[in-house]
């Protein structure tokens, strides 16, 4: 199913999207079981696992000092290894361990996921439609301040910025997963009334 909007085509998941991603992730499954553990932070030292993998990997980016060709090269030569890598990877580590309710729960958690994210992107770009059909001065207004923003964040160091970007958005499960945005907001609201 597909929604045009003014020539434009917004693709949309089948109705059961989610039996849909679980299908397509059976292979990996216990991987993405595994690395769905570690984004919500199952463990209290997870957190310090991701961000050491990031800080890693952003410190051989920047001593290698690789063109952008080179570098998407590289990473995408790693997405097709472990892509062929990963059933082995899977029957030998995870040969003795079972498939049980609790992981079938986490790999429809991680499905909900993408489609969530998903869904906020497609209705991005449905709301940039509308705002372009219904009123182009806004549209040109709200993309003209969004660059211009850009424009002001690119006098920073672009590595640095994209850094913490990265340690965001890869922190951001956990602290989704353990509510820490209410947890600070209680206890500054806390502080402010002592």
């Amino acid at each position: 199913m597909d929604i045009s909007a003014n020539n434009s085509k917004i693709y949309i998941l089948p109705k059961q999207p989610a039996d849909f991603i679980v299908q397509e992730l059976e292979r990996p499954r216990f991987l993405i079981v595994s690395l769905y553990e570690l984004l919500i932070w199952d463990k209290f030292y997870y957190p310090f696992i991701l961000i050491t993998l990031v800080t890693f990997l952003f410190f051989i980016v920047w001593v290698a000092d690789l063109s952008i060709l080179t570098l998407s090269s590289i990473m995408l030569i790693l997405v097709v290894i472990i892509d062929a890598l990963s059933p082995l990877i899977t029957e030998n580590i995870y040969s003795g361990q079972k498939w049980d309710k609790s992981k079938q729960n986490k790999l429809m958690n991680f499905s909900m996921g993408i489609i969530t994210m998903w869904n906020f992107f497609q209705s991005y770009y449905e709301f940039l439609l509308i705002l372009r059909n219904k009123s182009s001065i806004l549209f040109l207004s709200f993309l003209t301040i969004k660059f211009i923003f850009a424009l002001w964040i690119g006098n920073f160091n672009n590595f640095i910025l994209l850094y913490i970007k990265c340690c965001f958005f890869i922190l951001l499960p956990g602290i989704r997963q353990n509510d820490l945005i209410n947890k600070v907001l209680f206890n500054f609201q806390k502080m402010k009334t002592a």
